[in-house]
């Protein structure tokens, strides 16, 4: 019979790029409609909002930096949505994680 050998090493969140956002799998749980708003007013720019509502096929209509959150909030919020809403999360962690990396970020123009 042989021995086996492993090591447990927990990461701390300070020990991965500052450029990727952390928080990004974190709207995936159940949370206040409250908080969804704050977190996409205080780490969103109206242009990464607007490239949101692009993905999920919404109409910008000339709104204003609130209302497309309420828009995003509302569509990401439903049941319906949820396989959408995840298969984005993913996504823009792949483009976080790539645009964090030397080699890739050359070639991201997201």
């Amino acid at each position: 019979m042989e021995n086996i050998n492993f090591t447990l090493t927990e990461l701390n969140p300070t020990d991965f790029d500052s450029n990727i956002d952390l928080n990004l799998f974190s709207l995936t749980k159940e949370y206040d409609i409250e908080e969804l708003k704050l977190y996409y007013n205080t780490n969103y720019t109206l242009k990464a909002l607007l490239q949101i509502l692009q993905y999920y096929g919404l109409q910008k209509n000339k709104m204003v930096k609130e209302e497309i959150i309420q828009v995003l909030l509302f569509f990401e919020t439903d049941a319906a949505n949820k396989l959408t809403v995840d298969k984005r999360l993913r996504l823009w962690h792949n483009i976080h994680e790539l645009k964090a990396d030397s080699y890739f970020s050359k070639y991201i123009l997201f």
